[in-house]
């Protein structure tokens, strides 16, 4: 294969179209789900699967319960908790802003259904983050599912094969002297929670409208969307919508998570810089009431997958 295309995108759009295949020649339109080899997995990894893809309306896409397993070597651990709870924080916070497709997005521990990938146009030949690009284009398509009552166990070891993701991280941590992971600042999901407030009230708005409102929005925002672009976006999606639900389904799209992470970025980069993780991590547990003090990097990791799998519970 060409060497421009080798990589882990390709490898998951190979075994992912043969399992369309498969599928396709028995009139099935079952899962089609993301293991890696290095994987461990919960007993009732199969089983778990199999109860979602059963049903009568099965999830478009499933994101599985992950939890990487703690190394011996103390700098590694260090390193890999520092990471999961950095993956943690991110779409915690993305939830708790209101933003509607905040789920994880780990190649190993994902699945879609048949019709949903094919639709797509299936998986993309990425050497690095195919997975968040796919779970993302597929997010308008139909129901995300979070399955949280089995477990994935993905290899926390250093890795050179890839440009970002858990062995690149893992291994840039053995690189740097400073102990501690820079991260976004919850001042940037306190903008966005802002700025979602305002663009759930935006489906009926004409031009005026959209100016008044567009004053609320927070400074690095407006930077980010200066008026007439997001007005351009506005309009066009609300000319093809004729319900407020398709509306908003065709405005996510737009704003789907790679359109954040670039909003993101932008207000880290213009307004706001780094914070340390551990930091804004605690500082977002507190806002959703979970902790009174400051915890070290492993007690708040703790705390994060808790309390993510006590709230798909309930979901």
């Amino acid at each position: 294969m060409p060497p421009k295309d080798a990589g882990v995108g390709l490898a998951r759009k190979i075994g992912m179209d043969e399992a369309l295949m498969r599928l396709a020649s028995q009139n099935q339109n079952g899962g089609i789900v993301c293991l890696d080899a290095d994987c461990a997995v919960a007993p009732n990894y199969l089983s778990a699967l199999e109860a979602i893809f059963v049903q009568n309306l099965p999830p478009a896409s499933v994101s599985i319960y992950f939890e990487h397993p703690f190394p011996s070597d103390p700098i590694l651990r260090e390193g890999i908790v520092q990471y999961e709870l950095f993956l943690r924080y991110y779409v915690a916070a993305l939830c708790w802003a209101g933003y509607p497709y905040a789920f994880h997005t780990v190649g190993s521990s994902m699945a879609v259904r048949a019709d949903v990938y094919a639709r797509s146009g299936g998986m993309n030949r990425r050497k690095a983050g195919e997975d968040f690009y796919f779970l993302h284009k597929i997010a308008s398509l139909g129901a995300h599912y979070a399955l949280c009552h089995t477990t994935v166990y993905p290899s926390p070891r250093v890795s050179h094969r890839v440009p970002f993701g858990t062995g690149k991280a893992q291994e840039k941590w053995l690189r740097q002297n400073d102990s501690h992971l820079l991260t976004y600042p919850l001042a940037i999901f306190e903008d966005l929670s802002v700025w979602l407030s305002q663009i759930k009230k935006l489906y009926p708005a004409n031009e005026t409208q959209f100016e008044a409102q567009y004053e609320h929005w927070p400074e690095g925002i407006r930077h980010f969307f200066p008026m007439d672009k997001f007005w351009g976006i506005h309009y066009e999606v609300r000319q093809k919508s004729s319900t407020e639900a398709i509306y908003f389904k065709h405005l996510f799209a737009r704003l789907d998570g790679l359109q954040v992470l670039k909003l993101v970025h932008f207000l880290r980069d213009s307004v706001y810089g780094e914070a340390p993780l551990v930091e804004a991590a605690g500082a977002l547990a507190r806002q959703l009431g979970g902790l009174n003090e400051m915890p070290g990097p492993i007690d708040l990791l703790h705390w994060y997958r808790q309390r993510e799998k006590n709230l798909r519970a309930k979901t």
